[in-house]
């Protein structure tokens, strides 16, 4: 009889759509931000900031912690899938909920978009 194949320690194809998933995310933060940016004030735009940046304090300090790789915007879709590798990394060795994993990538871009 053949034997039942191996499992490997971490599921490729698992890995590989989480940082999918995420990238999707981030598209979707990142054009939610432009529109927000478009439409509203720079005042309001800063009270949301502030409002990101106190709810996501805790994990921003673990995760700044492992010193976050910062994502440039240049070397294409490679770079990209690298940075958010280590991101995930990260973000998985600080047990990092889901849902403040958006906040926090999102802090990322946002930080290197405004400068």
């Amino acid at each position: 009889g053949s034997m039942p194949p191996r499992r490997a320690l971490v599921d490729p194809a698992t890995e590989d759509d989480r940082v999918e998933c995420m990238a999707n995310s981030m598209n979707v933060m990142a054009a939610a931000i432009t529109a927000q940016t478009n439409a509203k004030t720079q005042r309001d735009l800063e009270k949301r900031e502030r409002e990101v940046l106190a709810a996501g304090t805790r994990v921003l300090t673990s995760f700044n912690n492992q010193n976050p790789p910062r994502f440039r915007g240049d070397g294409g879709p490679a770079a990209a899938n690298l940075w958010l590798q280590a991101i995930e990394k990260i973000l998985g060795a600080i047990h990092c909920p889901e849902e403040e994993m958006v906040t926090l990538a999102t802090y990322q871009l946002l930080g290197d978009a405004e400068y």
